[in-house]
């Protein structure tokens, strides 16, 4: 089965945006508002608007952003629409297929433990950084959203070597599976450590890079293995779970 190439294929579209976008909307916002800041004394407020200039540039990057649901909007709008069917009968299938889902979970130990692993992941660790890296710059580093930008994109780079590389390279013995993925894991918490420390962009983004390629890695083989444990009724509830969990 394909199970890992595919998955690396999918999760690699979503982390190559998360290398690109932190980058281009850092250096868009600090670019505008030094443009902007040309003109207008510094630590003052425009004149003529009372918006500050770094403002400006993060006004425009949520512009573009918003722009960028109409291609959204566009993809749902040509979907075929389904005939329609009855909506109580078809919530309580979906409701009916969830608790079976998490009874499965519940039952077999081993995914109960892997379950509980990922959500803890998530949480002590990709929490952190999404809070935690605005906080370090704007204290520690005393930057602007470039140096933002740039440590995110690390982040997403660091995660899309990690889904190639779980794509690409042969999986661990499943022997060694657990052990090797706690191995990796434990890089992420010690890029954790490393990074409060930090004083430089680009020593902070290399260790976002070592945190993301971990991540990524270590989300392939879990999701993978998620997905060949489970029995194949039960694949679609199993992944929500994960994602739920995520």
């Amino acid at each position: 089965n394909q199970y890992q190439s595919a998955n690396a294929l999918i999760q690699g579209t979503a982390q190559l945006i998360n290398f690109i976008g932190p980058l281009f909307a850092g250096l868009l916002i600090a670019t505008i508002s030094v443009s902007n800041s040309s003109d207008v004394p510094a630590g003052n407020l425009s004149i003529d608007t009372g918006i500050s200039t770094e403002m400006r540039g993060i006004g425009f990057a949520f512009c573009i952003d918003a722009l960028t649901f109409l291609i959204s909007l566009m993809t749902l709008w040509r979907m075929k629409r389904q005939k329609p069917v009855d909506s109580k009968a078809d919530a309580r299938n979906v409701l009916m297929s969830i608790w079976q889902g998490m009874v499965y979970v519940w039952r077999d130990q081993i995914i109960r433990m892997v379950f509980l692993l990922l959500a803890a992941l998530n949480f002590l660790v990709i929490g952190p950084i999404i809070v935690g890296i605005p906080v370090l710059v704007n204290y520690q580093l005393a930057e602007n959203a470039a140096a933002y930008g740039i440590i995110m994109s690390g982040f997403g780079g660091g995660a899309l070597l990690g889904v190639l590389a779980a794509g690409f390279l042969p999986p661990p013995p499943a022997k060694k599976l657990g052990s090797t993925l706690l191995l990796v894991i434990s890089l992420m918490g010690l890029g954790m450590i490393c990074l409060g420390w930090a004083q430089s962009i680009w020593l902070a983004a290399a260790l976002t890079m070592l945190m993301g390629g971990s991540s990524g890695y270590v989300d392939i083989m879990m999701i993978t293995w998620f997905q060949k444990r489970s029995p194949a009724e039960l694949l679609g509830r199993m992944m929500s779970l994960v994602i739920f969990a995520s």
